[in-house]
């Protein structure tokens, strides 16, 4: 038996993806979601009663919706999925920039009294640039969440004009270029990086044209 054929898998790694993340501490979340969604990007690549399974599947909304929890399809929580985490990104990025000083300190320091001494300890655990790292990193992992529900959301309603209209609907800019843009992002830091290899990059790059064309 193949693998996206086991009784339940789609729907307990759908759990894995929309509610478990709940109940995880924060900084185990990142790799729960993205072992959980490359498996549902695995599964549903290569096999149609596989992306058929998955997009009929009925599940809890998205784990970070502000609505109240309520019955959705699969593909509607994966978009609100997407919908979190970008904005999250952006809002990283934005707290990275204004982290970061606009003009260099210069000159040399005002000794410190005595009675400061611990309050400017304290202080250098918040310097601007531990700052920015800290958001620039928490911005990296929201964007490749992102990238891989846009994977996953790609291979799913490539088969179904329906689902293509369901999912752009549910989109901001009623179109894919926020999708589009996420996946490029990914596709040249995978490049960069060299995580990926060729064929994984022409899966993505495949994704893209199709996300461009609906």
């Amino acid at each position: 038996m193949k693998v996206g054929q086991q009784a339940e898998l789609i729907k307990t790694t759908l759990m894995c993806v929309l509610l478990t993340p709940r109940f995880v501490p924060a900084d185990k979340k990142f790799d729960l979601l993205v072992l959980a969604l490359g498996l549902l990007v695995n599964v549903a690549e290569n096999h149609p009663l596989n992306r058929v399974a998955l997009a009929s599947t009925e599940c809890l909304n998205s784990y970070g919706t502000s609505t109240e929890v309520q019955n959705v399809t699969a593909v509607e929580a994966l978009v609100q999925l997407f919908i979190q985490h970008e904005k999250a990104a952006q809002q990283h990025e934005r707290e990275t920039h204004d982290a970061i000083p606009n003009e260099p300190q210069s000159g040399a320091a005002d000794p410190i009294p005595v009675g400061e001494e611990e309050e400017a300890q304290q202080g250098l655990q918040e310097d601007p640039l531990t700052k920015a790292l800290h958001q620039a990193g928490k911005h990296m992992e929201d964007s490749i969440i992102a990238a891989y529900v846009c994977l996953l959301l790609g291979c799913v309603i490539q088969d179904s004009q329906t689902l293509v209209s369901v999912v752009r609907e549910q989109l901001p800019s009623g179109d894919f270029r926020l999708m589009v843009n996420i996946l490029r992002n990914f596709y040249e830091f995978m490049s960069l990086t060299e995580v990926v290899d060729s064929s994984g990059g022409k899966k993505i790059l495949r994704i893209i044209e199709f996300l461009e064309a609906c």
